[in-house]
């Protein structure tokens, strides 16, 4: 395992092309394979990589290839574009969320789709949940 502390006061630790965040990055975050942003990593910025899993703090877009997920007691303020996204009971999120196969499809949560991930995310989240349809 790899470690890398910058000035910013961000620890970067990786292992065979798996990123985890842990401190303050105030600055876009593109990756061609996994980050983690920790429970003790917030990121002002977009973050772009294969999978997302955000266990902290994202004030920002998040797009991946494959999949999003955002554990219980994380947040983000942000669009969310991925092929599967999960979002945990406690977490909480405020944006757009798209399950679009490829940016130029258009496609996004219908309300059957909302339905489920409301139900997913419980009352707590629930509350925290904003849904906004692409133009």
């Amino acid at each position: 395992m790899s470690s890398l502390v910058s000035d910013n006061e961000i620890t970067l630790t990786g292992e065979e092309g798996h990123l985890v965040i842990i401190g303050f990055r105030d600055e876009p975050l593109h990756h061609t394979l996994d980050v983690t942003v920790a429970k003790a990593g917030c990121i002002h910025g977009s973050v772009s990589a294969r999978r997302i899993v955000v266990e902290g703090r994202v004030t920002g877009k998040l797009h991946a290839e494959i999949s999003i997920e955002v554990r219980g007691g994380a947040e983000v303020q942000g669009d969310m574009a991925a092929p599967r996204i999960s979002v945990n009971t406690g977490a909480r999120i405020k944006g757009c969320v798209s399950t679009a196969s490829s940016p130029r499809s258009g496609a996004s949560l219908n309300d059957a789709e909302v339905h489920r991930v409301l139900e997913g995310i419980g009352p707590e989240g629930a509350a925290a949940f904003v849904y906004a349809m692409a133009e």
